[in-house]
C-alpha cells in the first residue's frame, strides 16, 4: 500500500509481489505466502485508496437504493443491508471476497433482497 497507495497494483496483483515483498522486509523464506487476512487491506493493496473508495461507495449504493425502493418498511431491504453488512463486518477478519462461493453468495442475497423490495412494492400497488 505504501508503495503504490492511490492506484494499487492491480486487484489480485499484490499477491504475486508478496516473495519480493517479504525479500526486502527481511522476513524469512520460512513465511507462508497467501493474502491479507483483511477484505479492506487486500482491496487497497491491489487497487489503492481509489479502489477501495469505489468498492466501498459501491456497496453503500445498494443499501441506499434498497431503501429508496421501497417507502414502507419491508424483509427486502432488512435483508440486503443484512447480506452487505455481513460481507463488510466479516472482511475485517478474512479476505472473504477472494472466494467465488462468496461472490456468489453475496450476488444472489442481494438480488434476493431487491426481488423482496419490488415484490413487496408490486403487492402494495396491487392493493392501493
Amino acid at each position: 500500500i505504501k508503495d503504490y497507495p492511490f492506484f494499487g497494483v492491480g486487484y489480485g496483483e499484490n499477491k504475486k509481489l508478496l516473495e519480493d515483498t517479504f525479500f526486502k522486509l527481511q522476513i524469512t523464506d520460512n513465511t507462508m505466502i497467501s493474502h491479507a487476512h483483511n477484505q479492506f487491506i487486500h482491496w487497497t493493496a491491489g487497487t489503492g485508496l481509489i479502489g477501495l473508495i469505489l468498492i466501498l461507495l459501491f456497496f453503500i449504493i445498494l443499501i441506499r437504493r434498497g431503501y429508496q425502493t421501497t417507502e414502507k418498511e419491508n424483509n427486502g431491504r432488512l435483508f440486503l443491508t443484512a447480506s452487505i453488512t455481513y460481507l463488510l463486518l466479516g472482511g475485517l477478519f478474512e479476505s472473504n471476497f477472494e472466494h467465488s462461493k462468496i461472490k456468489y453468495m453475496l450476488t444472489f442475497s442481494i438480488c434476493l433482497g431487491f426481488l423482496l423490495i419490488k415484490n413487496r412494492v408490486v403487492l402494495s400497488n396491487e392493493i392501493k
